[in-house]
């Protein structure tokens, strides 16, 4: 396996296009290495020195796994910046990602931080039962603050863009994944809260717009957003599902019908988190290689090189 970057480049090309090969796509995701393992609430001093400091070490790890992933530094998760920039503006989030490309010196690029959903936002905002009430009695506050909340989703990822460019593509924060343009990656992991009549109506054509801000989109969701997924699923310039498996999940051979509906949707599929032998021996028998990535959590570099070799040396010819 060739682990320069225009080969990777080629397969992800080919991975785009959902062309049949003899082995998924496949990288690793690591521990976060950063300062910020937990959650800053609306704390945005960062030190952007150790940041940077922290974000090199995590790519001289990575760089010695064997994987298709193009790893990519990325402002802290425990931010949630879309919360913060709400009313405060995005000035935090250009200085995070104007100084890890700095630190960089070109040896990798800069991918979009965990951008929250509408839901996510609008719950982390009001709560749960305020949501909901105000949903039914002050829809107008609630569809002018999607909107705001979308806007400033846009501003933060076209603030990526300018540097995640990389080999006449750019690379998907999050899933460390290469596309042939400029890529977003959307999620609303409370939309559980809601019903798929009201997800439709208040939330969906904000992400419907966001989508479009992008050449390649990809949705993740988690087991519990299945009943958004057929309408996800209408949106044509979604190109990709990212499946997430998280604690609580199904088993993931309970999950392969739902997996193989997405891929035969003409969908890419991504799958997202832990998995176990079990799980990786289903990937390999049952689904469609074309189209599909594993972003696979692993808790060191030596498990991660383990685990690369027993996919290249499983998956059928």
């Amino acid at each position: 396996m060739s682990c320069t970057i225009q080969d990777r480049k080629s397969r992800f090309q080919a991975f785009w296009e959902k062309a049949n090969g003899d082995r998924p796509l496949f990288g690793f995701q690591l521990p976060e290495r950063n300062l910020y393992g937990e959650r800053l609430g609306l704390q945005t001093d960062i030190d952007l020195d150790r940041l940077c400091g922290e974000a090199i070490a995590a790519y001289d790890e990575t760089a010695l796994i064997e994987q298709d992933s193009l790893w990519a530094a990325e402002p802290p998760s425990a931010v949630p910046w879309v919360e913060t920039s709400v009313d405060s503006g995005c000035d935090s989030y250009e200085r995070v990602v104007r100084g890890l490309s700095a630190a960089a010196l070109g040896r990798f690029p800069i991918g979009q931080a965990e951008l929250h959903g509408p839901t996510k936002v609008l719950n982390a905002l009001f709560g749960e039962n305020d949501l909901r009430d105000r949903l039914k009695n002050d829809q107008k506050t609630i569809i002018d603050l999607i909107s705001k909340i979308e806007k400033v989703q846009i501003t933060l990822l076209k603030k990526t863009f300018g540097y995640s460019a990389c080999k006449g593509g750019h690379v998907l924060g999050g899933l460390h994944l290469w596309a042939p343009g400029s890529c977003v990656l959307l999620r609303d992991e409370d939309a559980s809260l809601f019903s798929r009549t009201n997800y439709e109506r208040f939330f969906l054509p904000s992400i419907i717009r966001s989508a479009a801000c992008a050449d390649f989109a990809v949705f993740s969701l988690g087991s519990d957003c299945l009943h958004i997924l057929d309408l996800i699923l209408e949106i044509e310039s979604i190109q990709c599902i990212d499946f997430r498996l998280e604690i609580g999940a199904p088993p993931l051979v309970d999950l392969l019908p739902l997996l193989r509906r997405i891929q035969e949707s003409g969908r890419c599929l991504s799958i997202h988190g832990p998995t176990d032998k079990e799980d990786i021996d289903s990937i390999l028998s049952e689904l469609s290689y074309g189209g599909l990535y594993l972003r696979l959590a692993k808790g060191t570099a030596v498990e991660a090189r383990f685990w690369a070799n027993y996919i290249l040396t499983n998956s059928r010819a």
